[in-house]
């Protein structure tokens, strides 16, 4: 890492992100970002890792079948990028590839200038995978409690995000109590609660 890159991860920190929307500009043909950045005093080098995450030429395939071919996509941050497909095409399979459950077997997958995202995203699968065992509130606090978070403190926390989402009245029910929709906000409480700037939400809603 450069030094000037170091300098201008101090500047960010000062800078007010609300700005940052005000002289950047996507091109959705190349889907580059524009430097214009650098007018402001900030290196090429760090507006490249500034974009969130990077695919660069991603395939994969099960045995013989090729799933995905040549896969290329930026998103930066802040931005929101649904993926549509009918079932089979490989959605499911690219985010395993970005969430790192599943091994890259040719191209790079890179998340804020770092290959190997694995750990660093948050991912809803498909399925809620609830823990049936344990209540609302064991199941919303377990990223928390994995990340070492005290477990009073990880209660407090759990609890005020039960109350924005109007769902403190189900704090202390068990999962076979809830409906499938319910079961859902739960499990999307829980992906927010591990705490990681990206969101891989597989058909969340």
């Amino acid at each position: 890492m450069s030094k000037e890159y170091a300098s201008d991860k101090e500047k960010w920190g000062q800078f007010d992100a609300a700005r940052w929307n005000a002289f950047y500009k996507w091109d959705k043909e190349n889907g580059i970002l524009k430097e214009d950045l650098t007018d402001k005093g900030f290196t090429n080098e760090f507006v490249k890792i500034m974009t969130e995450i990077r695919l660069e030429h991603v395939s994969y395939a099960y045995g013989q079948e090729r799933i995905l071919e040549d896969i290329n996509l930026k998103v930066t941050s802040g931005e929101v990028v649904s993926i549509l497909g009918p079932s089979g095409v490989g959605k499911t399979t690219l985010f395993n590839l970005i969430a790192g459950i599943l091994e890259v077997q040719s191209g790079r997958i890179v998340l804020m200038g770092e290959e190997n995202p694995k750990g660093r995203v948050s991912y809803m699968l498909q399925k809620d995978l609830l823990l049936e065992h344990k209540t609302v509130l064991g199941n919303i606090i377990l990223p928390l409690l994995i990340q070492k978070v005290d477990k009073a403190e990880a209660i407090a926390r759990a609890d005020e995000i039960l109350a924005t989402f109007q769902l403190t009245a189900v704090r202390d029910k068990y999962p076979h109590e809830l409906s499938g929709g319910m079961r859902q906000r739960v499990a999307l409480l829980r992906t927010y609660l591990f705490g990681h700037k990206l969101f891989l939400l597989d058909e969340a809603f």
